[in-house]
């Protein structure tokens, strides 16, 4: 096909290939950036030219006269274009014809390109082709394929093509959509026993080939060593072939085929599959140690290839046990086998050096198995579904009604059906497992676990040094599934999973090795041993815990190794595993002995000796047992300990916060006793935070991140102090309102890493403050640019800050910023729906009734705006219109005539004359959706002093009124304690003297004394009652009363008949 034909008349600028090679030529020019920008340009314009892509087909295809790169650039751009063409996404979608000739330029290319590299780029153009036109538009795709396959002398060329159908696969999976399934299922079926038969053939010649390389490499040297690449050089096109079949065997064994279609017997083709990956994965692990040198972080190409043959095995096996559970139910003795040889072998040195996801895949099998819920009833991971149910609206897709039926889930005829059917194959699979996890083959696979993956190696002793923060992060003693990413953790939980399942045949193991280690001499190999047995005893602590007496253990076997002289291995574990069973088993007894032997390890010499008995000992503190007066000779020592670790600047700030927290922690737990100590601290750590702060502010933003994270971390420090000192803190404000002036500032960067931290100190400083200082009163306009904050915590926090301000000094904030305060809540009221004013309706509360004539003038816009939302007709929302009903109910007893004047000029903007009347109606008609009893006492009063006022017409709600104050009368009279029978308001308080007062904090003699101002507090609900009875027999004479009679229950009338008149 001519250059002309392909090249529309429409490709104006074009006359030949050679333009558009010139184009790419100018795109690739390194040495001219404009050039490149202008080439690029020119080349988005042409995709939009009916025949571009078929040039630079034509392009790729000029061997000879353009050079690689250029056609490299040429099939890159087919292949990243192939998509938005395929998808008729462009203004000049490609006809059919000339997709036809696309296809088979395409398998052209593929076929006889020399260049490896572009050879790739083609494979992945004709996958991505096929993906879109298979079957439809290009149903002879695989059989033309694998005619060219089996007619192929050369691997590289095998592999090649191997490599269209692989891609081509791959991108079938990422295509999740009932056609793609289908497709994908179809495809894997069909390829599945030719693919099979490829690899065989391959890996069977290749493998015991490369075996006979290194035992003759071996005979040669006469000893065993590695194996040059030189040597195995000529097998790379081979390894090649056979990595590429089993990959797309691995695609379509766990994602394609259909689940009902596997059947793993030994004839099967997948039950072949399955042997091969055993068989040859033992034989490729035991190639890789000679291949590799652990020195070689980039081995050569054949080892390579090994590798990933070799990891590729074992996750069909691995995977293929998840995503097809009960298939594999017959062949777990085999594989359990196969893993356990591997498990013997995997640990040596060279392999976790070189493959350390290999060995994770091992112990990854043996993880699968124990939490796969088909097997165990209480797994804790979900396994794939039993049957593949992703096809079932595939009938159209599906190349029978048959192999239809088999894509969908075979219908169950009862639940209880489905359960026995599970039950029996969850005990076939029990069974299975347990016939070749005998005990002794279990203890076999725990001590290998035990003293060969929980020992630390050469590599882990230079982490120690080197880095030790990082080393403590990656031995942590955590047990989760994140576990299974590093070797040790995995291991671990392992183990974890052998003791919950065989703890019969783990638990003595655990207790004869335990026994065993105390007998050992002091040698290095003993102190190995004992390190993996104390870790072991870790991992199963709560297994162990009716076996093990661990007091008996902490005193005989852990607390000799804290001294100074024993090796910094068994002085780590020995402190790991107190902190494993500080919440199992640790008799409160021994905490003194545990404080008075770990406290001095907070300034030993080894680093990691040091974090970890840190760690242990917030642990200790932080336990429900925790016995504080027991602490009390170790607060000075232990606080000293941790600030002069703060002071050592080797230190990462993840640490430097974790001492923050243990002292914080020391300081919150042991609070009535830190009192005399509260000003040292807090001198030093402001010291700190100054110092700290030069920092920050001296760095840029990029780089200040970790110093404005340990900012913040010294800010709970500051709030135990203030709790601990509690009235005393006031000697702090001084310093601390410096801190929080920074802290809560919005202009300055810090309050990103600070806010949430301050506003919890800034709290604790107002609640615990005796008086209202200077300093305190002074930074209070910060706390007002939170309260228009878009986070609900915040926005809280800083709300209940104002109430205590209120609290500690009400008439001095309200006189200096009480006209700021409510035009900032008036601002960001304006936009809050119903729903989200409850937040600020205690602030809202208090204000009118500390100032109810200022405060209702101040908050008229907002009274305004929640007077609307009152009105709001919406059912959904009735207790935040209740809560509103409160919030007006408190108006009208504090200041009734301002309440008035509010309705009537919300009346004016409605034009409704007759609205007072229709709040009073509103008010009383949804009074008995009031949550909370208190508050329905005030909204009841509120309502009971409408009744005889003459600008209230209360004809329509005056039942409504009466039935609400007979349930808030059942919820607020109790029966009094002194006097039986007597009944009493339950929200009545009297006033006390100083020395009753004496025994609340500070807060709460505040929060007292402001409610003997409410009368809610002051005011009897009976007593209202017997006001609006007086006012309404006078306004409304007898039938009042028979209203009354008939609305209120005897109960009432005869409390009232009792009570003295008014």
């Amino acid at each position: 096909m001519s250059t002309a034909t392909l090249l529309s008349n429409a490709f104006a600028p074009v006359e030949s290939v050679q333009y558009v090679a010139a184009v790419l030529a100018r795109a690739t020019d390194q040495s001219n950036s404009a050039l490149i920008a202008e080439a690029n340009a020119t080349l988005v314009q042409l995709e939009s030219t009916p025949g571009f892509f078929s040039a630079l087909q034509l392009v790729a295809l000029s061997r000879d006269a353009i050079s690689n790169s250029i056609r490299m650039l040429a099939v890159m751009y087919c292949k990243n274009n192939v998509e938005h063409v395929w998808r008729q996404s462009t203004t000049a979608p490609m006809a059919e014809q000339e997709r036809e000739s696309f296809r088979q330029t395409s398998m052209a290319l593929l076929t006889t390109e020399d260049d490896p590299l572009i050879a790739l780029q083609c494979a992945l153009v004709v996958a991505r082709i096929a993906r879109f036109d298979y079957p439809a538009a290009w149903p002879d795709f695989l059989n033309s394929l694998f005619a060219m396959l089996q007619t192929a002398e050369h691997p590289d060329l095998q592999n090649r093509l191997l490599l269209a159908v692989r891609y081509f696969v791959k991108g079938l999976l990422s295509n999740r959509s009932p056609r793609g399934v289908a497709t994908l299922a179809r495809v894997s079926t069909l390829l599945f026993d030719q693919i099979l038969q490829v690899y065989r053939s391959v890996s069977e010649a290749t493998f015991p080939a490369l075996i006979e390389i290194v035992q003759a490499v071996h005979a040669e040297a006469g000893q065993a060593v590695h194996v040059p690449n030189a040597a195995i050089a000529a097998h790379v096109s081979a390894l090649q072939l056979a990595l590429s079949c089993i990959k797309l065997l691995s695609y379509m064994f766990l994602h394609g085929l259909p689940a009902s279609t596997i059947n793993l017997a030994a004839d099967a083709p997948q039950g072949i599959l399955v042997q091969l990956c055993c068989s040859q994965s033992v034989q490729l692990a035991a190639l890789v140690p000679f291949l590799v040198s652990p020195s070689n972080a980039h081995p050569p190409p054949a080892a390579a290839l090994v590798i990933q043959c070799l990891k590729t095995h074992t996750k069909i096996l691995t995977k293929g046990l998840v995503a097809h559970p009960l298939p594999f139910i017959p062949l777990l003795p085999t594989l359990l086998s196969h893993f356990t040889q591997q498990l013997m072998t995997v640990h040596d040195a060279t392999l976790v050096a070189v493959l350390p996801s290999f060995v994770l895949q091992v112990l990854t099998f043996f993880v699968s198995i124990f939490t796969c819920d088909v097997y165990y009833e209480s797994g804790g991971k979900s396994s794939s579904s039993t049957y593949d149910t992703s096809d079932r609206e595939l009938e159209e897709d599906a190349p029978s009604s048959e192999l239809a039926a088999s894509w969908t889930t075979p219908p169950s005829s009862s639940t209880s059906d489905a359960r026995s059917r599970a039950e029996a194959q969850r005990a076939a699979a029990q069974e299975a497992i347990s016939s070749f996890m005998v005990p002794q083959t279990v203890a076999t696979i725990a001590s290998v676990l035990i003293l060969k993956f929980f020992r630390l190696t050469e590599v882990d002793f230079e982490a120690w040094d080197a880095a030790p923060e990082e080393f403590m992060s990656e031995h942590s003693t955590s047990l989760s599934d994140r576990s299974l990413t590093r070797i040790k953790p995995s291991a671990e939980w392992v183990l974890h999973l052998l003791v919950t399942h065989y703890s019969e045949s783990i638990i003595p193991l655990l207790t004869q090795m335990l026994q065993d280690a105390r007998g050992l001499p002091e040698e290095m190999e003993s102190i190995f041993y004992r390190d993996c047995v104390f870790a072991a005893v870790g991992v199963c602590a709560y297994d162990l815990f009716d076996h093990l007496d661990f007091d008996q253990m902490f005193m005989n076997d852990l607390v000799p190794q804290f001294a100074v002289n024993q090796h910094r291995l068994v002085r780590r574990r020995a402190i790991l595993l107190v902190n494993q069973w500080i919440d199992v088993r640790l008799n409160a007894s021994l905490r003194v002995v545990l404080y008075e032997n770990l406290i001095p390890l907070l300034s030993d010499d080894d680093t990691v000796v040091r974090l970890e008995a840190m760690n242990t000992l917030l642990s200790a503190v932080g336990a429900y047992e925790f016995d504080e007066d027991e602490f009390i000779p170790f607060i000075r020592p232990s606080i000293n300990a941790l600030v002069l670790l703060m002071s050592c600047a080797d230190f990462e700030v993840a640490t430097q916060s974790q001492a923050l927290t243990l002292i914080s922690t020391i300081i919150s737990r042991c609070s009535s006793h830190v009192s005399e100590l509260s000003l040292d601290i807090a001198a030093h750590f402001f010291a700190e935070w100054q110092r700290q702060l030069g920092r920050f502010e001296a760095l840029p933003m990029q780089q200040a991140a970790e110093v404005g994270a340990l900012l913040g971390a010294l800010l709970p420090v500051f709030t135990g102090l203030v709790q601990a000192m509690q009235s005393a803190s006031n000697s702090l404000h001084a310093t601390i309102s410096r801190v929080l002036s920074v802290a809560m500032d919005r202009e300055h960067r810090l309050h990103v890493y600070t806010e949430l931290d301050a506003i919890q100190l800034w709290s604790a400083v107002v609640t615990h403050a005796s008086v209202p200082t200077r300093e305190v009163l002074s930074i209070f306009p910060v706390i007002l640019e939170y309260l228009t904050s878009d986070s609900i915590d915040t926005l809280s926090s800083s709300l209940e800050i104002v109430v205590s301000y209120l609290h500690l000094d009400a008439a001095s904030v309200f006189s200096a910023h009480g006209m700021q305060l409510c035009q900032v809540l008036n601002q960001a009221l304006e936009t809050t729906e119903l729903l989200g004013t409850s937040t600020f309706l205690p602030l809202l509360d208090m204000l009118l009734h500390l100032f109810p004539a200022d405060a209702i003038a101040y908050l008229r816009p907002s009274l305004l705006h929640l007077m609307g939302l009152f009105f709001s007709d919406n059912d959904d929302y009735l207790p935040s219109i209740a809560n509103l009903s409160v919030l007006f109910a408190r108006i009208m007893l504090e200041n009734n005539a301002a309440f008035v004047q509010l309705i009537q000029t919300w009346a004016v903007e409605q034009n409704n004359p007759l609205l007072l009347q229709s709040y009073t109606i509103q008010a009383s008609s949804i009074a008995r959706k009031i949550p909370t009893v208190k508050k329905k006492k005030l909204a009841c009063m509120a309502l009971l002093s409408c009744i005889g006022k003459p600008e209230y017409d209360l004809t329509q709600c005056l039942t409504d009124i009466l039935l609400v104050s007979a349930d808030a009368f059942q919820g607020t009279l109790v029966q009094d304690i002194d006097d039986q029978g007597q009944l009493v308001d339950q929200f009545i308080m009297t006033s006390e003297t100083d020395a009753e007062m004496d025994q609340y904090s500070a807060e709460t003699r505040r929060i007292r004394q402001y409610r003997l101002t409410d009368p809610v507090h002051t005011v009897p609900l009976d007593h209202a009652l017997q006001v609006a009875l007086a006012a309404g027999q006078q306004q409304f004479g007898e039938t009042f009363m028979g209203l009354v009679q008939q609305c209120w229950p005897q109960t009432i009338l005869d409390h009232l008949a009792h009570k003295p008149q008014l």
